[in-house]
């Protein structure tokens, strides 16, 4: 699903050169293309499959998509029942507390706007996610589990639920040491996902774990979508035909815009590359290049918001791909 919402006008200078009068940032269904990402749930899922673990969610999908169509949330009426006038300094302040009870009656206020939001939002979500809790901890397997702070506290929170089942549930307090832990070392390392296939020689290096799409044809799509920003960076790995110029499969998936133009070049190793800003569906405006293997030939893609698209980092993702 692409994330972005809004992309300004794309110009071209007389060498062909894309550039935009506005420097605005694109908004995305979770924001804008500022920050990666902006919400927790995406941060812990893109560290765990950018170190091999196996993402267990606690709801599906399609129980969050429900909810939300099922309750439209006036903005101005939840601003005016906000009857303790929390800020959002004051819930950080309570969270690292330690004072999730707290924490859940200013969510009990908030939710207050509509009728039953409460309970179809925190009680039966808890409830639903408890009885998945209570399968994996019967397996007696280690997990780190998250949820939100909203969840946590009061009567009907996780916490007490687990409790009243026999569970001991003890609140482990956070602290700053004066150097970081190896573990957190470690987390601060994982800022790319090297994917390489055998067959084809092709090496590339991700900003993080990408999803692997087998098409009907048999060939392979790589793609990897901050889900923060909405930046998309795309591989399709392809079979060559000889029967194919280079430059013709070029002109197959780049086609710029009226005033863009494709460029070629060679690399060190004799083989030649394609380039260029092009304009297609349903990715709209997008960076191309082509490289060539042996047997195969890779379609890179890269297309986002509107610094994105304005920036060099397209060009740094191409540079990471290559056949070995």
């Amino acid at each position: 699903m692409d994330t972005r919402k809004t992309l300004p006008e794309t110009r071209f200078d007389d060498k062909g050169k894309s550039y935009t009068n506005q420097d605005i940032s694109s908004k995305t269904l979770y924001g804008n293309e500022d920050g990666m990402p902006q919400f927790l749930d995406a941060y812990f899922e893109i560290l765990g499959l950018q170190l091999n673990k196996e993402m267990i969610a606690l709801e599906k999908v399609e129980e969050q998509y429900a909810l939300s169509n099922e309750f439209k949330l006036s903005e101005s009426r939840i601003l005016d029942n906000q009857i303790n006038a929390f800020t959002q300094e004051k819930l950080t302040e309570l969270y690292l507390r330690g004072d999730v009870d707290a924490l859940q009656r200013f969510m009990k206020s908030y939710l207050s706007v509509q009728e039953n939001l409460y309970n179809e939002v925190i009680v039966k979500r808890n409830q639903q996610m408890l009885d998945k809790l209570l399968g994996l901890l019967k397996t007696q397997t280690p997990f780190f589990c998250a949820v939100g702070a909203g969840h946590l506290g009061g009567e009907d929170g996780i916490l007490q639920l687990l409790r009243a089942r026999g569970y001991k549930v003890r609140p482990v307090r956070w602290t700053i040491a004066e150097k970081a832990p190896t573990s957190k070392v470690l987390l601060k390392k994982q800022t790319e996902y090297i994917y390489a296939d055998a067959n084809s020689g092709l090496v590339a290096k991700f900003p993080g774990k990408p999803f692997v799409e087998t098409l009907p044809d048999g060939n392979v799509r790589l793609i990897y979508r901050e889900l923060g920003q909405g930046n998309t960076y795309e591989i399709t790995l392809l079979v060559l035909d000889s029967t194919i110029s280079s430059e013709e499969i070029a002109s197959i998936y780049i086609n710029p815009p009226d005033g863009a133009t494709m460029t070629k070049k060679m690399l060190d190793n004799g083989s030649m590359i394609y380039q260029g800003l092009s304009d297609t569906y349903p990715e709209g405006l997008n960076f191309v290049q082509i490289q060539f293997g042996s047997a195969y030939y890779a379609v890179i893609k890269c297309y986002g918001g509107n610094k994105f698209m304005h920036s060099n980092r397209p060009f740094f993702f191409f540079e990471k791909v290559w056949f070995d």
